[in-house]
C-alpha cells in the first residue's frame, strides 16, 4: 500500500498498475471491493486472456459499483479506448460510421487496468485479429439461452442438451457457460473457413429448427412470448456483435461470473457461480474451454531452459500467478511414462525470464550459457500444494517434438527435502 490509503500500485508480472480507491465497494451485498476485483483479475488472467486473446474488447463499467436491488448502481458500455488507462495492445475498427480503438485483453496487466478504470464486464466477439491485423474468421459461435419469465436454469440446461446433441452429430465440440446472469451460453468450435454472416445464418436455422420441434420450450424470434420458454439469440454472431467474456465478472447483485462448465454439471441444482467459486475451481479442476483452444491462444506459457551451468541441467519453469513457478531437471524432461526425473524447486522467476537466452556471467547466481530448449503454452489439468498436471504444447522444432506432452510434478519429498518433487510424464501427452 502506498502512503495515500486511496492508491495502490499491484505488482502484475513485473509491470506495476495503480488501482485508486482500493476500498471502494463495488458489490455491497457481499462486501466485495475494488482490490477484491483487482485481486480476481490478477488470479483468473491466464485463464481470461487465452479466450480473450486478441479479440477487440467492449466494457461494461461501473464506477461507482453495482448497488443494490433498491437503489442500482449505473452503468455505461465503452467501446472507444479513453486515454488515462496505461500502456496495452489495441485494434482499431471501423464501424459504419467511425472508427474505433478497442484494447486487447492478452495479457493480465491489461485485465487489470480495465479493472482498475470499474469495467467489471469485458464483451468480445467471436473472432480475432490475426498478426498483422487483419480480421479472422470466428473460431467459434455461440448460442446465447435466455430464459423469459416463468423459466430459469433448469430450462437453459434441457435446451443446452438440445443443441449439444444436434452438433454432436455434426461432429462439433460444445462447451456450456453459465452467464452469471440469468442463462447459459453454448459455445461451439468452428475451423474458421467461414465468414461470420455465415456463421450467424446457420445459427440462426438451428435455433429455428429446435423451436418449430420444440414449442413449448424454444423460441427463436426475438419478438415471440417466451413466457415458460427460452430464447436462443443467434444474433451474437454477427461480425459486429460482442458477447461477455468467459471468465468476466457480472454486474449483477453479487460478483457472479461467466463460468465455462462441464457438461455433466448441466442439468437440475444448476446454479450461476461467484469469483471465488470460480477460481477454487479451476486450481482443482481446470479449465473446462480449453477444448476450444489452439497452442497458439495465449494460453498460461510455459519454458523449458538448458542451462550449462557448473552442471549441465534444465530449468522447467510455469507461468502462474504472475511469475514463472520453477524447478531444475538435473536429468531433463522424462522420454517415457516408465521413467520418472527429478525436479528440484527453485524460486519463483519474473515472466519475463521466460525469453531469455544468453550467458550468466561469472560470479553471478547460475553463471553459465541459457538456451531455450521448448517454450509455448499449457493447458492446466491441475494444481495442488502437492501435485501439477499440465499438458504442454510446444514449439514445432522444440525439444518436446512438436506434440502434447502431458506431465505431472508431484512434491514427494526425495531424501525429506521439500523442494525435491518428481517429474512424472503421463499417457494420453
Amino acid at each position: 500500500m502506498s502512503d495515500r490509503d486511496d492508491l495502490l500500485t499491484v505488482d502484475v508480472a513485473g509491470t506495476p498498475v495503480r488501482v485508486t480507491h482500493p476500498d471502494k465497494v463495488m458489490y455491497p451485498s457481499t462486501g466485495t471491493t475494488k482490490r477484491d476485483v483487482i485481486d480476481y483479475a490478477c488470479a483468473v488472467g491466464p485463464w481470461f486472456t487465452a479466450h480473450a486473446h486478441d479479440r477487440p474488447a467492449a466494457r461494461r463499467r461501473w464506477v461507482d459499483g453495482v448497488g443494490t436491488a433498491r437503489d442500482p448502481g449505473e452503468s455505461f458500455f465503452e467501446r472507444d479506448l479513453r486515454t488515462g488507462v496505461g500502456d496495452m495492445p489495441t485494434r482499431d475498427y471501423t464501424h459504419r460510421t467511425r472508427t474505433v480503438t478497442y484494447p486487447l485483453v492478452n495479457d493480465t496487466a491489461t485485465l487489470v487496468r480495465l479493472s482498475q478504470a470499474d469495467a467489471l464486464e469485458i464483451h468480445t466477439p467471436q473472432w480475432r485479429y490475426g498478426p498483422r491485423g487483419g480480421i479472422h474468421n470466428p473460431d467459434r459461435a455461440v448460442f446465447d439461452l435466455d430464459p423469459g419469465d416463468g423459466a430459469g436454469l433448469a430450462e437453459c440446461s434441457a435446451v443446452a442438451h438440445l443443441i449439444r446433441e444436434e452438433l454432436d452429430r455434426q461432429g462439433v465440440v460444445t462447451v456450456p457457460v453459465t452467464t452469471g446472469s440469468r442463462g447459459i451460453h453454448v459455445y461451439a468450435g468452428l475451423s474458421g473457413r467461414h465468414r461470420p454472416s455465415v456463421i450467424r445464418d446457420g445459427v440462426h436455422a438451428l435455433a429455428d429448427r429446435l423451436a418449430e420441434e420444440h414449442p413449448d420450450l424454444v423460441v427463436s424470434a426475438q419478438s415471440a412470448d417466451r413466457t415458460g420458454k427460452v430464447l436462443i439469440d443467434w444474433s451474437q454472431n454477427d461480425g459486429v456483435r460482442t458477447t461477455c467474456a468467459p471468465y468476466s465478472l457480472r454486474g449483477r447483485l453479487r460478483p457472479t461470473v461467466a463460468a465455462p462448465r462441464r457438461w455433466e454439471e448441466i442439468g437440475d441444482g444448476l446454479r450461476q457461480l461467484e469469483y471465488r467459486q470460480v477460481l477454487d475451481r479451476l486450481l482443482t479442476d481446470g479449465d473446462p474451454m480449453d477444448v476450444l483452444l489452439t497452442p497458439g491462444d495465449g494460453g498460461p506459457s510455459f519454458v523449458i531452459q538448458e542451462h550449462d551451468a557448473s552442471h549441465l541441467h534444465w530449468d522447467f519453469r510455469l507461468e502462474h500467478d504472475g511469475v514463472l513457478v520453477s524447478w531444475a531437471l538435473p536429468k531433463g524432461v522424462p522420454t517415457d511414462t516408465r521413467h520418472n526425473r527429478l525436479a528440484v524447486r527453485t524460486p519463483d522467476h519474473p515472466l519475463s525470464y521466460g525469453r531469455f537466452e544468453g550467458t550468466i556471467g561469472e560470479g553471478k547466481a547460475g553463471a553459465g550459457t541459457v538456451r531455450i530448449w521448448d517454450a509455448g503454452t499449457y493447458r492446466l489439468d491441475k494444481w495442488h500444494d502437492d501435485e501439477i498436471s499440465v499438458t504442454l504444447h510446444g514449439r514445432d522444432a522444440g525439444g518436446l517434438g512438436g506434440t502434447p506432452v502431458a506431465v505431472t510434478l508431484i512434491a514427494a519429498a526425495l531424501d525429506g527435502d521439500p523442494d525435491n518433487w518428481l517429474l512424472h510424464r503421463r499417457r494420453n501427452g
